[in-house]
């Protein structure tokens, strides 16, 4: 069953009458939000005004033409991140790399195959969610660190801190309003913060009355309503999804409220104990401004939330790694402990050659994401049940370039070591491999360990195509590999401890 993908905006702009009418329809009938350009300048006017998910450029003929509109987005920070797809003629070749060089995502010949470009702006938009899930998990990790630096320098920066803390609740829980009420015993509500800045003062004042506020006060306790809970909005003043926490005293008095209104259906767990800490933080601040002597206890006391929810953050990573990397694998037809052996084989080959733990730990969780990118491969290609043609087996060796791109851009040491795998384990040792045609140590060590495990689970193990090969048959051709795909040293090294890795094989065997 192929993927649905929840419906997008794209922005078309062509001077082409007929591939303007051609994509608004298709697209349209996906139940994507099409809007239309006739030239560069207001293609980029569009982009600006109301940022796309993703554009389709089709401008040979006027002043601004594709290739400075592509560098014109992907030299601005803001809308770099937006999906381009370039449209040049098929026999204008410079001008195909031109648009390369300049940025573009792809760059897709013209007369256009609309099938393909269907598919491509399928695959792009999958990788857009997944790049905005990426970024929105690193704000997160912002708001985590907020938790520990929000009391230095309380005194003088107050209000601005409170600003901050309302723009960051807000993009933690992607709400669109969020206020910090207080509401101590006997007070009448007040807002002590709320975002946007914008709001006008009626809605504040309604904010802090509002039948939900009240009741998470009066309980001390958190409440979530989802933004498809329309008979749960009703009965708490609600006109859409609202998440709001307690806000409390040192002693377990309720000063207040952290609330959030207008947020989706459903929220992720960690989130709301997230936002839990960060109440806690508020609640600090309120009693601070009467109690600065109690400072430091409060810090020592708060910083085993921060540990518990960061802990919380990366169980949460290693998760989702472990999770994406099970569905591609079942999404190829791996067999079921593919994964588990190729990690294991790996870990023990990198500690036979002396990696030291933090290397072999990483590695283990790395190397499950090595063929993350066939999730970007279309089905037609990666189920095939023959012999692929030349030209598919070139879009099946994207999916090295697809992987590196899913991963790309984080800091995390994690993250940026299934970049290399994912990109690298199919290079040669002798510079024959793919995508990139590095050759010896060039090629990161970890991609070279993987390929070494991969290869060899992929000889021991049965595939539509062929019958698993006898143990002894496969360490045999690794050494007929040595030298040429794998790097020599590797496998010798794995032949070392040949009985070692013949009991994990043993072990972990699929089923008949």
């Amino acid at each position: 069953m192929s993927e649905v993908l929840a419906p997008a905006a794209i922005l078309v702009a062509s001077d082409d009458p007929s591939t303007r009418a051609r994509l608004s329809k298709a697209l349209g009938e996906m139940q994507h939000r099409v809007a239309l350009a006739h030239d560069g300048e207001e293609c980029l006017r569009g982009v600006l005004a109301t940022p796309p998910d993703l554009v389709v450029a089709d401008l040979s003929k006027t002043a601004v033409g594709s290739v400075e509109v592509c560098r014109m987005l992907k030299s601005d920070e803001a809308t770099r991140p937006i999906p381009l797809i370039v449209l040049i003629p098929r026999a204008q070749r410079e001008r195909r790399v031109d648009a390369f060089e300049a940025g573009a995502d792809e760059v897709l010949p013209k007369p256009i195959s609309e099938p393909e470009i269907l598919a491509r702006i399928k695959t792009m938009l999958r990788f857009k969610r997944l790049d905005d899930e990426s970024r929105r998990q690193r704000r997160v990790i912002d708001s985590l660190l907020m938790i520990s630096t929000m009391c230095q320098g309380y005194a003088d920066a107050s209000t601005r801190m409170f600003s901050d803390f309302g723009r960051r609740v807000a993009e933690l829980l992607r709400a669109e309003q969020v206020a910090v009420i207080l509401g101590r015993r006997g007070a009448p509500p007040s807002v002590l913060s709320f975002w946007p800045m914008s709001l006008a003062p009626a809605r504040i004042d309604a904010l802090a009355r509002c039948e939900a506020v009240v009741r998470v006060m009066r309980s001390a306790a958190p409440i979530t309503v989802g933004a498809d809970e329309s008979d749960r909005q009703a009965s708490l003043g609600l006109e859409g999804g609202f998440v709001g926490v307690p806000v409390l005293g040192f002693d377990g008095e309720v000063l207040g409220a952290v609330t959030a209104f207008g947020t989706p259906s459903h929220l992720r767990p960690e989130s709301v104990r997230i936002l839990l800490a960060l109440a806690g933080r508020v609640g600090a601040e309120v009693q601070l401004r009467d109690h600065t002597e109690r400072l430091e206890e409060l810090v020592r006391e708060r910083t085993h939330d921060l540990v518990e929810a960061k802990g919380a953050l990366e169980r949460s990573q290693t998760e989702t790694i472990l999770r994406l990397a099970q569905a591609a694998e079942f999404r190829d037809h791996e067999t079921g402990n593919h994964l588990t052996r190729l990690s294991q084989f790996s870990c023990f080959l990198a500690r036979a050659i002396g990696m030291d733990r933090a290397f072999v730990e990483l590695l283990a969780l790395a190397s499950l994401m090595h063929d993350i990118g066939k999730i970007g491969i279309p089905d037609a290609v990666l189920l095939k049940p023959g012999a692929l043609t030349p030209a598919e087996r070139e879009v099946m060796k994207r999916h090295t370039v697809f992987g590196a791109q899913i991963c790309r851009g984080s800091d995390a040491p994690l993250l940026q070591m299934c970049e290399r795998i994912a990109l690298s384990h199919h290079e040669w040792w002798n510079g024959q491999g793919y995508p990139q045609g590095l050759r010896g140590e060039a090629i990161p060590a970890e991609a070279r360990l993987v390929a070494v495990a991969d290869v060899f689970d992929a000889l021991i193990s049965r595939r539509h195509y062929k019958e698993p090969w006898p143990i002894d048959r496969a360490f045999d051709h690794l050494t007929e590999l040595a030298g040429t795909h794998l790097d020599p040293a590797l496998v010798t090294a794995f032949l070392d401890v040949r009985g070692a890795v013949s009991e994990i094989a043993g072990r972990l065997a699929d089923a008949a």
